[in-house]
C-alpha cells in the first residue's frame, strides 16, 4: 500500500481489506518462488496472532505445495535456522510450530519433532516466561532424548542452544530426582554443568525445567544450594597444603563432595523437602 500526495491510498491487493478482517496473504505467484515464505509467513502468524490474525487458505494450500514439493529440504541451515530462532522469540513461537505442522512443512525442517498439544503450551509458558533463545529452543526439543543433538547440529544452531538442549534431555530425570541423588551423582551433573564457569547454564537449565513442570520446579531451590556449595570449594587453601597437579584435581573433587555431605547433615535443602518447596 501506497499514500499519494492529495492522501489517497493506493491498494492494488486489498490490504486495507486484510487488515480490517485481520487475515495474513500473499499478494503474488511469485510467493511460491523462494520456499523460505513458507517460515516467514508462519513467523508472522506467531508474531499477530495475539491480535487475532490468521492465515487465508489460499496461501497455506500454497505452503503446503512448497512442502510438499521437498524445496524445503533445499533451504540451507543458515537460512532455516535464521527465521526459527526469530519466530521462537515471538509472542506466540507455538503458532509458529503449529503452523509448520499443518500445511506439512514440519516434518521436513524438523523431522522427529515431538509435537503435541503439551509440547505447544510449554513453548507458551516459554515465551510468558521470556526465556532466553536457548531455553525456548530446549523447550521445543524436549523429548528428543536420541536426536536433539543431530537435529540442532543438521540445522547448524549456535552453541549454547545445541548446549543446553542436549543437557536437559540428559539430566532433566536426574534433577527432578534430586532429592535422591547422592552427592557424587549430585556433583558430576554439576560438573557436567560447567557451574564454575558457566553458572548461569545450570541456572538457565533449572528456568526451562520450571517452564516444563507446569506447577513449577520444587527441586529448584536444593540444586541451586548444591551449585553454592560446590562454587564455594576453592583451590587456593589446598595448594597452600601443597596440592598441586593431579594430586590437587582430587583434593578439589573430595573437598567438594565433603561440602555437599557436610550441608546435608547441617539440615540444608540438599536430599530432603524443605518446608518452602514442600
Amino acid at each position: 500500500m501506497a499514500e499519494d500526495d492529495d492522501g489517497r491510498v493506493i491498494d492494488p491487493y486489498g490490504g486495507q481489506q486484510d487488515l480490517n478482517q485481520k487475515l495474513l496473504r500473499h499478494v503474488a505467484p511469485a510467493f511460491a518462488e523462494d520456499p523460505l515464505r513458507v517460515l516467514r509467513v508462519a513467523r508472522f502468524a506467531a508474531r499477530y496472532a495475539q491480535l487475532g490474525f490468521t492465515i487465508v487458505e489460499p496461501t497455506l494450500a500454497l505452503m503446503r505445495q512448497l512442502a510438499e514439493s521437498g524445496e524445503l529440504r533445499e533451504l540451507t541451515p543458515e537460512r532455516s535456522w535464521k527465521e526459527i530462532a526469530r519466530a521462537l522469540m515471538e509472542p506466540n513461537p507455538e503458532v509458529f510450530i503449529q503452523t509448520l505442522a499443518d500445511c506439512g512443512a514440519l516434518g521436513e525442517l524438523m523431522p522427529a519433532l515431538p509435537w503435541s498439544m503439551e509440547s505447544a503450551a510449554a513453548l507458551q509458558r516459554a515465551a510468558r516466561a521470556e526465556l532466553a533463545l536457548p531455553g525456548r529452543w530446549a523447550c521445543l526439543l524436549h523429548g528428543m532424548v536420541e536426536s536433539a543433538r543431530s537435529l540442532s547440529e543438521a540445522l547448524k544452531v549456535p552453541r549454547d542452544c545445541q548446549e543446553l538442549a542436549v543437557l536437559l534431555e540428559r539430566y532433566a530425570e536426574p534433577a527432578a530426582g534430586a532429592e535422591a541423588l547422592e552427592p557424587a551423582q549430585l556433583l558430576e551433573m554439576l560438573q557436567h554443568f560447567d557451574i564454575f564457569r558457566r553458572p548461569q547454564r545450570f541456572e538457565a537449565f533449572l528456568e526451562v525445567l520450571g517452564v516444563l513442570n507446569e506447577g513449577g520446579f520444587s527441586q529448584r531451590e536444593w540444586l541451586i544450594e548444591a551449585m553454592q556449595q560446590v562454587r564455594g570449594v576453592q583451590a587456593q587453601p589446598l595448594i597452600a597444603q601443597g596440592f598441586s597437579g593431579q594430586g590437587l584435581g582430587e583434593a578439589l573433587k573430595q573437598a567438594r563432595l565433603d561440602a555437599l555431605r557436610v550441608a546435608r547433615q547441617a539440615g540444608l535443602p540438599l536430599g530432603k523437602p524443605s518446608a518452602s518447596t514442600g
